[in-house]
């Protein structure tokens, strides 16, 4: 899923039971780790249109980012 910059987007990945976001600033060039998790997540990634904050979702937990997905954080 991309900002609407279009240049700066996060995808998530699988592999039970551990997950990972990545993020790239680069229109999808390049792709960093920015948080990783033994928990199991969906592939649920919502970003706030017009805002920096961003929710991911899992069976166990919820996490945020306020900063266009730079830091994320738990919920639960």
């Amino acid at each position: 899923q991309f900002s609407e910059d279009k240049k700066t987007g996060l995808f998530a990945s699988q592999t039970n039971p551990y997950a990972w976001f990545y993020r790239t600033t680069n229109a999808g060039i390049n792709w960093n780790i920015v948080y990783s998790t033994s928990y199991y997540y969906s592939k649920t990634m919502i970003w706030v249109p017009g805002t920096a904050n961003i929710y991911g979702n899992s069976t166990f937990n919820l996490v945020r980012s306020i900063n266009n997905g730079i830091t994320w954080n738990s919920m639960s």
